[in-house]
């Protein structure tokens, strides 16, 4: 059986990831790492379901056709691919090993739309286009460099940058460079914007805009100072684009190229691979994770509780609330959690710190509802069920709030206590050892007091 901090924050990648694709058609995920591991998630899946290991190293080699059938991944060995994204199974490969494959370390990759072509850019400085139906290979052009290589929407003209820091668009009909407008400001990668009008191409200097149809430079923005551009994300309804950098992702409107906003993606050392999701924007770290948002990685989980399907992990700063393998919340705390607990469904999560008050929050609003007071910090025992929370306090008693009636009860007598789930009764343990029953509503007794078997003082409910 997986471990409780397996289940709870799944991750398949061990290593760093080291090239990430999504599609916009589908919302499929593509993910591969410093090993070679490939990950595939596909709609309506919570969680990766094709793991594989088809090669050596992938950096940056990844892409998946419009519709997230069809995998393309190159890898640092010089071997190329295409693979089903249901079963991994591949419909080609072309295998390189030992220094002949390094040479073409591949360093992009891209599928045309209708899966019938696949290009690749290489460390060797070569674009590679092999026919899929029939297995052969149909062009090679030398001149270029980076990890750039894309179709366009039509499957008609492919993207890359040369050797100078330009990009060169070639028509694969008439097998002709096209013109564009030199960039005043060198760029390391460009892309298609969604609809195929226009490129975009960022670099060190700053990010610049291109129409297709003439090849005029259209809008460019310079960057001053920064952490350095290290790769571009596109949003998936097309109206923006982001520069993401070691720190930040900088968002631009499209098309007129103003800038939008900014945020840290919080990734730790990352790796260049990025993707925006309908989710949002996700930046690869070195940790085998996608990053998007905060001040840096959330850290390790540091405690784990839940009840059913419902699920809590817990890190330094955040707790992570799950439903089933689905994250579907993060609850900011003040202080590292010693303990979290949430109620049969799923509403209310309790966390207990290190240091400081017991916390209540409200998980499908994902605000914190109250903290306990001074009083419950160090607590004993914390217990939550329906809409009521129980604590019992490090100096004896026990104190518990009914947030359907707003009201908070305290007795100091009870050596111990247990809430039942549905929080309808309130188990207490007296100073001689006798067992009540109470109503949390209102601090009485629900029911008569049970009568032991044996005249044995209770220690424990």
């Amino acid at each position: 059986m997986p471990a409780l901090v397996d289940q709870f924050c799944p991750n398949v990648h061990d290593a760093a990831i080291t090239a990430a694709t999504y599609d916009v058609h589908s919302g499929t995920i593509a993910t591969a790492d410093a090993t070679g591991v490939v990950a595939v998630q596909r709609p309506g899946e919570s969680t990766p379901q094709l793991v594989f290991q088809p090669g050596d190293a992938v950096m940056g080699a990844l892409d998946l056709v419009p519709g997230g059938s069809l995998l393309a991944v190159g890898d640092e060995s010089g071997t190329v691919g295409v693979y089903r994204c249901d079963t991994g199974e591949a419909i080609f490969r072309e295998v390189r090993e030992g220094a002949r494959g390094r040479v073409r370390a591949m360093r992009g990759m891209a599928l045309s739309p209708e899966g019938r072509s696949l290009a690749s850019i290489a460390r060797d400085g070569l674009i590679r286009i092999w026919d899929l139906e029939t297995g052969s290979r149909t062009a090679a052009w030398q001149g270029f460099s980076g990890d750039t290589v894309e179709f366009d929407p039509r499957g008609q003209r492919l993207l890359a940058m040369d050797d100078q820091g330009q990009p060169r668009l070639m028509d694969l009909m008439s097998l002709q460079a096209l013109y564009m407008d030199k960039l005043q400001m060198p760029a390391d990668r460009a892309s298609f914007t969604l609809d195929g009008t226009m490129v975009v191409a960022v670099g060190q200097a700053g990010i610049s805009l291109l129409r297709v149809a003439d090849g005029a430079l259209i809008a460019s923005f310079a960057t001053r100072g920064g952490s350095g551009i290290i790769n571009l994300v596109l949003a998936p309804d097309g109206r923006q684009v982001g520069a993401v950098t070691h720190r930040s992702v900088h968002t631009f409107s499209l098309p007129d190229l103003q800038p939008a906003g900014s945020m840290k993606h919080g990734a730790p050392d990352p790796t260049g691979a990025a993707y925006w999701a309908r989710e949002g924007i996700r930046v690869a770290g070195n940790d085998g994770l996608m990053h998007g948002g905060g001040s840096g990685s959330a850290g390790p989980v540091v405690a784990v509780g839940g009840f059913g399907d419902h699920r809590l992990a817990a890190h330094a700063s955040v707790v992570a609330c799950w439903k089933g393998n689905r994250r579907v919340r993060e609850l900011p705390v003040t202080a590292p959690p010693r303990e979290v607990h949430i109620d049969r469904d799923g509403r209310l999560a309790v966390v207990v710190p290190d240091r400081g008050p017991v916390e209540v929050f409200d998980v499908q609003r994902g605000t914190r509802v109250f903290d306990g007071g001074p009083s419950t910090s160090g607590a004993v025992m914390v217990a939550v069920g329906g809409t009521v929370v129980a604590v019992q306090l490090r100096k004896g008693g026990v104190r518990w709030w009914d947030l359907a009636a707003n009201k908070g009860y305290q007795l100091d007598w009870p050596r111990t206590m247990a809430l039942s789930n549905g929080g309808t009764w309130l188990g207490v343990v007296t100073p001689r050892g006798h067992v009540r029953i109470l109503d949390p509503s209102t601090g009485r007794d629900a029911l008569p007091p049970p009568t032991p078997l044996a005249d044995v003082p209770v220690a424990r409910l």
